[in-house]
């Protein structure tokens, strides 16, 4: 017997039919397929459909079933290029949308943190004005086309300059825009005062705020400028403080070579700290210049083991793309329908393009096809993509200096994350 613990995704369950059944052909497990066996059941994800079931036992007619919700394919079939024209197809139906509907805003490059591997580091600081506020928003208002506005506040530290976003969030209330925001941030400089901000003006849902260790370690990292007794405490209490107000709190841990013991020590003072707030959860990353082949093992091992962690004490984040179909990788890649505001006005495709590679100002840019990045010539696909379950929702580009190389432990980090996601599932279903 077939149970469906989730449907197909809105979009496939518009452009994909069921499979028809051959009765004299061989079939197997398609390569987008996760599962795993729990008590006796077989629990089995489909990555292109994202439809996810479980399997009691087995007979004919579960395998016919199994066939038409595309569990299983043909022996010769080829997923690969079959997911490659649904990825295109995804492509194709983006760039139908109208508008920009989301904004990375740089309210300044300044920072009160010193960490050792920012990408930002030795760059001189910029301030967002007020008048450049003013220009931001009348941009929004000639480009969101009625669509409810998200914007990522984003730095430096966002919150060095809070009047930026006070400003922005002023004009676009007076102008009837519905909007949401992010903040990506130390959490540092987090007061009652911008709490409250946070909440009822700035319209935060979520906050990420990276911790690089235990205490003596973080305060270390981070090197604040004008630190209070114990920086690490203040950043501690403001998470309290912020999913107290609703606010959803993504923790990142940078992981290097040899920090997994203090990560770990960390996420257990987390757990005893915050319990299991439904709020709270926790993303690991191995820092960027430690992403080669010579290290696969070391970071595979490491990750392995936080993820471990976080799973027992149900910290982890889930897969995004999960129940829906990843359509694009960043703001780059999104035909133009997302963008990036830096503090004097210009505009780029991705934040790392602070200090040039604009495209615009907020004055004066004009969303047309030939101002968009030529995105699609720049897709990278390697051999072992042909038998990768993550294929359906894995894009690399080229130009990208984050994301332009396929590591074996990225993959496996990403295939436990699908499959604890999975086992959330199966927890909520049972209760």
């Amino acid at each position: 017997m077939i149970v469906q613990l989730q449907p197909k995704s809105q979009m496939m369950q518009k452009l994909l039919c069921p499979q028809q059944v051959k009765e004299t052909a061989v079939y197997r497990n398609a390569t987008w397929v996760v599962e795993f066996t729990r008590n006796s059941n077989r629990y089995v994800y489909n990555v292109l459909t994202k439809e996810f079931v479980c399997i009691h036992g087995a007979d004919a007619s579960d395998r016919l079933e199994l066939i038409r919700r595309w569990f299983l394919v043909e022996e010769e079939f080829d997923e690969f290029e079959y997911t490659t024209q649904f990825k295109r197809l995804f492509g194709l139906l983006n760039s139908c949308k109208e508008g920009i509907s989301s904004y990375t805003i740089f309210t300044t490059t300044s920072c009160n943190a010193r960490c050792y591997y920012c990408f930002e580091r030795n760059r001189p600081a910029n301030v967002m004005s007020i008048p450049t506020c003013s220009q931001i928003v009348k941009f929004i208002n000639r480009n969101h086309k009625g669509q409810t506005v998200f914007i990522r506040w984003f730095g430096g530290e966002p919150l060095m300059n809070h009047g930026a976003i006070n400003s922005i969030c002023a004009g676009l209330r007076s102008k009837g825009i519905a909007y949401q925001s992010s903040i990506i941030t130390n959490g540092y400089l987090f007061s009652d005062t911008l709490l409250e901000q946070a909440v009822v003006y700035w319209k935060v849902t979520k906050v990420q705020i990276t911790l690089d260790g235990t205490e003596s370690n973080y305060n270390a990292i981070k090197n604040y400028i004008h630190p209070d007794v114990n920086p690490f405490l203040t950043v501690l209490n403001n998470i309290g403080k912020l999913v107290d107000c609703g606010i959803k709190v993504i923790i990142r841990l940078n992981m290097s070579l040899k920090n997994v013991d203090d990560l770990c020590q960390l996420v257990d003072l987390i757990h005893k700290r915050f319990d299991e707030n439904d709020l709270l959860r926790i993303t690991v990353c191995a820092l960027f210049n430690l992403r080669n082949e010579d290290n696969e093992r070391i970071l595979k091992k490491g990750l392995t083991r936080i993820q471990d962690i976080l799973f027992k004490y149900n910290l982890g984040v889930s897969y995004e793309c999960f129940s829906k179909n990843r359509v694009n990788h960043c703001q780059f890649d999104d035909d133009g329908h997302s963008i990036v505001v830096f503090p004097d006005g210009n505009i780029g495709w991705c934040e790392h393009a602070l200090g040039g590679l604009y495209v615009g100002s907020v004055a004066m840019f004009n969303r047309s096809e030939e101002s968009l990045p030529k995105c699609h010539y720049e897709y990278v696909v390697f051999d072992k993509c042909r038998r990768c379950a993550l294929y359906p929702d894995c894009i690399k580009l080229s130009n990208c200096d984050t994301n332009n190389t396929c590591y074996e432990f990225e993959a496996h980090y990403v295939i436990r994350q699908i499959k604890d996601t999975m086992r959330k599932v199966i927890i909520r279903h049972e209760a």
